[in-house]
């Protein structure tokens, strides 16, 4: 699911969206099901007009499909979740630049 969600940069607020859950039943993983669910989930948020996609996951696994850490691009969670499973991907090139600041992921 995508939602609508805040990237506070300094006075700015930004629109952007989350990408959760994103879930595979156990007898249906390592069928690339949830490759797919990502991709076409990018797919929709580029078509929608976003600049970027956030979650909160495993880096090991989604670094495989462009997410890298917030702190890469100066953003940080003010949720309770721990700011290494924060992830972000951008949908054009360098969308993310000059946005640092906040998000809040609980």
């Amino acid at each position: 699911m995508l939602t609508e969600m805040k990237l506070i940069a300094g006075e700015d607020c930004h629109r952007e969206l989350l990408l959760s859950p994103l879930c595979v039943a156990l007898q249906h993983r390592n069928q690339r099901i949830g490759g797919k669910l990502i991709t076409e989930s990018i797919r929709v948020a580029k078509e929608m007009g976003y600049s970027a996609v956030f979650l909160c996951g495993d880096p090991e696994y989604y670094k495989h499909y462009g997410f890298r850490s917030t702190s890469v691009f100066g953003i940080r969670n003010i949720g309770n979740l721990p700011q290494k499973y924060v992830l972000a991907y951008e949908l054009y090139p360098n969308a993310l630049e000059n946005k640092s600041g906040s998000i809040n992921i609980v």
